[in-house]
């Protein structure tokens, strides 16, 4: 797996889990939790689709529109559980972080795009992690064992995170063959300049 694609199943997995997390315990969801949750994951996920959707769409456009929509789809299928209000809390935040995940990542030039995606998902994980443990108070509240007990835990999502993290140090630091030709709106500026010339 390449290293974009390593960060696809990142960002994946912090939403699945989120959703199903405050699914299973959405009658007992607290005031803070139902402010705080939507808009974080909106920020985390919206953000990251913001900057991959910049690195595999070529088109400024076309990328601005995906990294927006799904920053939006992500904050708002948390916040739809809990409510309206939730919902506008998720649905515009994710909105915003994915319009600033697009633009930001083309700040930077195609040599370090790998740096600062890893940069990108180290503060996702802590924060992700923070997350965990203010939705750990549900659980705490509710009578879960076994394997949802685990997996619901933050010492789960801290692995998660180190271990996801690490591999993608592993495999950038080799030759990833979907860094070695240009994409997204790189893609998009060569071709712009071939045809100038």
């Amino acid at each position: 797996m390449s290293s974009l694609g390593l960060a696809v199943v990142f960002y994946i997995f912090i939403l699945v889990w989120s959703f199903v997390i405050i699914l299973r315990f959405k009658a007992t969801v607290t005031e803070s939790i139902r402010m705080v949750s939507p808009m974080v994951v909106g920020m985390i996920v919206g953000f990251g689709g913001g900057t991959l959707s910049g690195l595999y769409i070529a088109g400024p456009v076309q990328s601005l529109v995906l990294g927006v929509l799904l920053g939006i789809f992500s904050g708002s299928i948390i916040g739809g559980l809990m409510g309206l209000g939730a919902f506008l809390n998720g649905a515009s935040s994710g909105m915003m972080a994915g319009l600033m995940g697009v633009m930001l990542i083309q700040m930077f030039p195609q040599s370090e795009w790998k740096d600062v995606l890893f940069f990108f998902m180290v503060v996702s994980g802590f924060l992700q992690f923070a997350h965990t443990l203010l939705l750990q108070r549900l659980s705490s509240e509710n009578v879960i064992e076994g394997t949802f007990k685990v997996l619901s835990s933050p010492l789960f999502m801290f692995l998660f995170i180190s271990t996801v993290l690490m591999v993608y140090v592993t495999v950038a630091n080799h030759n990833d063959p979907e860094q070695a030709k240009p994409l997204g709106l790189q893609k998009t500026i060569q071709n712009t300049n071939h045809t100038n010339h």
